[in-house]
Order: structure tokens, then sequence, then C-alpha cells
């Protein structure tokens, strides 16, 4: 999979300020995850909620996350998971 970069970080792209209340990230690579995690942590009060949302497996469409990659990631940045969801019959999602 060919990895995009960006030079807009991605919450002012997103219009993402301090206390969103609830940031909703989709993607498709761990290795975006990663690496966008903690800018996307930083927009988050003690409150919020980061939801990622990735293509099931089922939807064959290309992905190297599953569940726990996305709950290893989260809990490394100290975060805690409360909700996991399938948002339809192609994407999935876990409340970090």
């Amino acid at each position: 999979m060919a990895e995009k970069t960006y030079s807009t970080p991605l919450g002012p792209k997103l219009g993402a300020k301090p206390c969103v209340e609830v940031l909703v990230f989709f993607t498709t690579s761990r290795d975006e995850l990663e690496r966008r995690f903690d800018p996307l942590k930083q927009t988050l009060a003690p409150a919020d909620g980061l939801w990622v949302a990735w293509p099931k497996k089922s939807s064959k469409l290309e992905t190297d996350l599953d569940f726990a990659a996305v709950q290893a990631i989260g809990l490394a940045a100290g975060l805690v998971d409360n909700k996991s969801a399938a948002l339809s019959s192609r994407k999935r999602s876990s409340d970090r």
C-alpha cells in the first residue's frame, strides 16, 4: 500500500480544534494511524472521544488494521477503549 504524505497537519485540515468532543478518524493503514495518533490525541479534552474507523475485513478493501491493532495503539498512547461498533457492512469503528 503506497503511503500518502500531507503537508497540512490533520487537525487544522479537518478543522478540529481543542475540545472537539468527538473526533472520527477513518484510515486503512496502521502506519498512518500510528503517525497521526498523537496529533489527534492532542485535540482532545479529558471528556472528549476519538473514534477510529477502518474497513472491515469482509469489505474486501485493503487494510492492515483490525480491532486488536487499533486497541493496542490507543492503549499505548494512554487512552482507554469503551466502545466498538460496525458502522456499516464495510466499516468498523472503535472509541478510544
